[in-house]
């Protein structure tokens, strides 16, 4: 990993969405993610890339609202200037993390609220292969892995799933001591 553009200017940046840039159906995420890539210096979507980002966010607002916003994030000039990001931002603009995310959190809370502001930026960062300024690897990844909500919500249905287990446990003990009990008073 490569250091990088401060924590809180990216944040900052989050911060200043748009809000056409959000709950927007007249927008084409397909036009606004094509010039992400060719202004960071790749190039323009090809037909049929248009057509899989119609199909990936058909149906799913949230999703597409969060990738708008992560592409208004990387427009910045910092990262327009890296010109050999484009192909990494062609791929983190389809990685699954951002699906999983938007299934999990409303998009704007990642422009309202400070604590989703920085792991969606940390979490770009990380698929770009770069740490916040002055952030070691390590900490920069400790600190997203605080922050992850995917990560977060396995971990309590995780914990739901052993609460349940024990549960069912304590019951079937309570079950089987009822039934020695019963066994031996009938034997007395």
């Amino acid at each position: 990993m490569k250091a990088t553009i401060s924590l809180s200017t990216l944040m900052q940046r989050a911060a200043e969405t748009p809000r056409y840039m959000t709950s927007n159906n007249k927008l084409n995420p397909a036009a606004v993610i094509s010039d992400l890539l060719f202004d960071a210096g790749g190039d323009f979507l090809k037909a049929e890339e248009e057509k899989k980002v119609k199909a990936q966010f058909a149906g799913n607002a949230n999703y597409r609202d969060l990738i708008l916003i992560i592409c208004y994030l990387l427009h910045d000039s910092w990262f327009l200037e890296k010109k050999n990001l484009a192909p990494a931002m062609a791929v983190l603009l389809f990685d699954e993390k951002f699906k999983q995310l938007a299934g999990i959190v409303k998009a704007r809370q990642f422009i309202t609220d400070g604590e989703r502001r920085e792991e969606l930026v940390r979490l770009v960062l990380s698929c770009l292969s770069l740490v916040p300024e002055g952030e070691s690897e390590i900490k920069a990844k400790d600190r997203l892995t605080t922050l992850d909500s995917v990560e977060r919500v396995r971990l309590i249905e995780k914990t739901r799933k052993a609460q349940e287990r024990a549960k069912q446990l304590r019951e079937e003990m309570a079950r089987r001591e009822a039934e020695e009990a019963a066994s031996k008073m009938s034997r007395e």
